[in-house]
């Protein structure tokens, strides 16, 4: 080899060496600009002017809370706004934009398409994750699928660079699965967090790893910006802050002087030993509901709007793809399930072929859980029924309209209106009335003939202590509830005037009643687990769980003399008929729902991660 050639031999692997390692590049970092808010929009109209004026910037990350309120209209200004950008743009959404989204989240997919991201920047990796859920209550939790698609990725990159993240909240406790999550990451250089969760513009380290927090890019009634400059370089990170149209201020310069030291997150797998199984297994899709059981046969709705049917052994006997999403719990009766989405539509399918039998179209989003009655009404029909049943399915929207559809020709049988707050709560019957909550801070009582308002009760003036998220229950003569202000109440379901009202016992969502109908079942938002009167809401017993902080909207059920019970720290429970309480099972990182009886020896439970089990107490 001559010397000539070797010297062009060292500098091209010089050159190629230093190509590899992260470069010097700046980008803008917009958090929760919240479009909708007074000002907010001329605001963010000058930010990004400030954006596109500078030649610096190789392009912008907007994370979270892009709307106040998750309301289309507001999605649409955002995306309009964020349209003038010059140079590239990556989002992810954040609670604001998908826990109460009147469309169930699906106008931010529309305009998205995709609420993650990953791309690559002169050898630094940027992955964006979303960690809230549809109507989740609180829940702060990574999509089954997301994590699934992360650590694919990964993989197959098998990527050196560095790596920053860009999400919600902290990666030190939240969300519940962040161990999933940091385990992913333990071989793999995640060198800076970016989230914005807090109300300060705090940096810190997690696992050795750099979290950046920051306040929304315009905070209130005061003038100047909180948009960030972030310049990254081979040895540091130099966080700025850009106040107004001219002025930029340094914050922090942060030193990349070490590697990450997450630890091996030891993913607990305690089952008790008086537990056996009949099935374990998993569709790794994110199921907000519990599934249906119907002859013996398993059906799941995901989010994905996936639809699947399986046997007791777990076999997949079918999908069907709605190609929409699904936040309702849906229906079967007469071998037909039904099933809305969020993009409006409801369809019947054949429930032992999954075949597509009917379907209708909104013009808004369905978001309640589905229920079926026997309709009493008279009805002229287009079309002579074959069936000759007077089933009809129940399901309300999010902007508050409940409507009542004949189950096998889907001719509309009545609809309501007087709700003016989105419906995502299952209704109950009872007797000749249709019952349910709404975010527009009501209890309401429908007539199931005609769909004439009954009545309706009013918890609080404030909207967000709205009886929306429980599932009421009766014992046929009175409603109780749960609310988010923590009180529970009983109603007299012929006149919607109240009976007793508690707030002793710290309750959030989840609620349930005897088989006797002379208790009802409290599962506290914190640790404790009541079961009190329902005639009087007297203090009976208090049981001690220690389940940590519980959001869930569950329906706790009595099932051959003992509770089972899920909660959102991944544990199975059950209680006996002395009050004495028992771990059985640990799920995983991930809320659970109601758990419900299969047959007449074995239960059903299920996570919002899609795994499904049968299991017995021996």
């Amino acid at each position: 080899m001559t010397y000539s050639f070797f010297k062009l031999f060292v500098t091209f692997f010089a050159l190629l060496a230093i190509n590899s390692q992260a470069q010097n590049f700046k980008f803008a970092w917009i958090s929760s600009p919240e479009a909708g808010i007074e000002n907010n929009d001329s605001k963010l109209d000058s930010v990004i002017n400030a954006i596109n004026k500078n030649t610096d910037l190789k392009f912008t990350i907007i994370n979270g809370n892009l709307t106040s309120s998750g309301r289309s209209e507001e999605f649409y200004t955002a995306s309009e706004i964020f349209q003038t950008l010059e140079k590239p743009y990556y989002i992810i959404p954040g609670r604001k934009d998908i826990e109460y989204s009147e469309s169930g989240f699906s106008s931010f997919l529309d305009l998205w398409k995709k609420d993650k991201f990953l791309f690559e920047q002169d050898s630094t990796l940027f992955i964006g994750l979303n960690s809230s859920i549809p109507l989740g209550n609180g829940c702060r939790h990574y999509k089954v699928e997301d994590l699934i698609w992360l650590k694919s990725k990964l993989d197959s990159l098998k990527t050196k660079s560095e790596i920053f993240l860009i999400t919600n909240k902290s990666i030190e406790n939240e969300p519940d699965n962040n161990p999933v999550l940091m385990n992913i990451f333990r071989d793999y250089n995640l060198r800076v967090v970016f989230i914005s969760n807090k109300q300060d513009n705090e940096i810190k380290k997690v696992h050795s790893i750099h979290e950046i927090n920051s306040l929304p890019v315009f905070s209130k009634n005061k003038p100047a910006w909180n948009l960030k400059i972030i310049e990254n370089k081979k040895d540091s990170i130099i966080v700025n802050q850009q106040v107004n149209i001219d002025s930029v201020i340094t914050l922090k310069k942060i030193k990349k002087n070490q590697t990450h030291s997450i630890p091996d997150f030891d993913q607990k797998k305690f089952i008790d030993k008086s537990v056996s199984f009949m099935l374990d297994t998993s569709t790794n899709r994110t199921l907000l509901h519990e599934p249906v059981i119907y002859n013996s046969n398993i059906y799941t709705s995901s989010l994905s709007g996936i639809i699947t049917c399986m046997d007791s052994s777990g076999t997949v006997l079918w999908d069907y793809n709605t190609f929409g999403n699904i936040v309702g719990k849906p229906v079967i009766t007469e071998n037909i399930i039904a099933v809305g989405t969020t993009q409006g539509d409801l369809l019947t399918l054949n429930a032992a072929k999954g075949t597509l039998l009917q379907s209708i179209g909104f013009d808004e989003a369905i978001t309640s859980q589905l229920i079926t009655i026997e309709y009493k009404g008279k009805h002229e029909f287009l079309e002579e029924k074959v069936s000759g049943n007077n089933t009809a399915v129940i399901l309300g929207t999010y902007s508050g309209n409940l409507y009542c559809y004949d189950f096998e020709t889907l001719e509309e049988l009545w609809v309501n209106n007087s709700v003016n707050g989105m419906i995502e709560t299952k209704p109950i019957q009872i007797g000749n009335k249709i019952i349910f909550g709404a975010w527009d801070g009501y209890l309401y009582a429908v007539d199931a003939k005609e769909g004439w308002l009954i009545w309706k009760w009013k918890n609080d003036k404030d909207k967000s202590n709205s009886p929306a998220s429980v599932i009421p229950v009766t014992d046929g003569n009175s409603v109780f509830i749960s609310t988010p202000d923590k009180f529970i109440t009983a109603i007299d379901a012929r006149l919607g005037k109240t009976l007793w009202k508690t707030d002793k016992y710290d309750a959030l969502n989840s609620i349930g009643i005897s088989t006797d109908k002379k208790k009802l079942f409290i599962k506290s938002d914190k640790d404790k687990f009541y079961v009190i009167h329902s005639k009087n809401g007297k203090f009976i017993k208090q049981i001690n769980v220690n389940y940590g902080i519980d959001r869930s909207s569950n329906n706790i059920q009595e099932i051959n003399n003992i509770i089972p019970f899920g909660a959102d720290n991944g544990n199975i429970y059950r209680i006996n008929n002395r009050y004495y309480f028992k771990t059985l099972l640990f799920m995983g990182n991930s809320r659970i729902h109601t758990v419900q009886k299969f047959n007449d020896m074995y239960l059903l439970a299920s996570n919002l991660d899609g795994r499904i089990i049968i299991f017995k107490i021996d």
